[in-house]
């Protein structure tokens, strides 16, 4: 559901339905009180927008000034924020993600050296990790789900529906075939941690290449004003000089 999408549903649902609570869980918001929260602050907004949009257009007719007209244009545009959150907070989720596989990967890879079962690795490892990391919780979860009788496959699938990531599916799949089928699961979790140092050490390089042109605005408007008033005044009153 895109951000677009979430706004409308929310505006127009009354309650949460089970897509709303999954795009709100999935962009950080875990339980149903903030889930709530959000769709009441979310309608709040609205209302808000609308009133002062109407107020705005009839000071705007009734009386012309450029302030007003700035702030009304500022007010049209204010919904761009709130889409903006939304998706900066689904980044954040996803880089929250990020953060635990590495550990994730770690723990799986030291019980399956300890000869446990895939349900018994994900019981370790809803101990295993810290409440930092937002996949202790997925863990928790997914013990609960298991020891309440469902399929382990119905609980991968659905740990991967509440947070949708490329490296939490592939962790997924290699859970999934060594459940099915017994494959080897050492190796592929150490070609995981390998996979996943890489593509951190590749987002590194990423952000050093761009550092210099991130740097070079600021650079450009602290120093080049000065620089430029340093070589401007001796010149302008040198040729005042000689004009006079």
């Amino acid at each position: 559901m895109t951000n677009y999408q979430l706004v409308y549903q929310l505006l127009s649902k009354k309650t949460l339905t089970s897509s709303l609570a999954l795009s709100l869980y999935q962009r950080g918001w875990v339980n149903n009180l903030s889930q709530e929260k959000v769709q009441r602050g979310v309608k709040q907004y609205a209302t808000l927008f609308i009133i002062l949009l109407v107020i705005g257009g009839i000071n705007i007719c009734i009386k012309r000034n450029s302030y007003i007209e700035w702030c009304y244009i500022f007010l049209v545009f204010s919904p761009l924020f709130l889409l903006n959150l939304l998706a900066s907070r689904k980044d954040l989720y996803q880089r929250q993600i990020n953060h635990s596989l590495p550990t994730t990967l770690e723990g799986l890879l030291l019980c399956n050296g300890a000869g446990l079962s895939i349900q018994q690795s994900i019981d370790r490892l809803s101990h295993f990790l810290d409440k930092r990391y937002v996949l202790q919780r997925e863990w928790m979860i997914a013990s609960h789900q298991s020891h309440s009788g469902l399929n382990l496959d119905h609980v991968l699938d659905t740990l991967l529906q509440r947070n949708p990531h490329i490296g939490l599916e592939r962790l997924v799949i290699l859970l999934k075939s060594q459940y099915r089928f017994g494959h080897e699961l050492e190796k592929g979790l150490l070609d995981e941690i390998e996979q996943h140092h890489r593509e951190r050490e590749q987002h590194i390089q990423q952000l050093t290449a761009t550092l210099n042109l991130k740097l070079l605005m600021p650079l450009l408007g602290c120093f080049l004003p000065s620089l430029v008033m340093m070589i401007l005044i001796p010149s302008i009153t040198q040729l005042t000089y000689l004009l006079n």
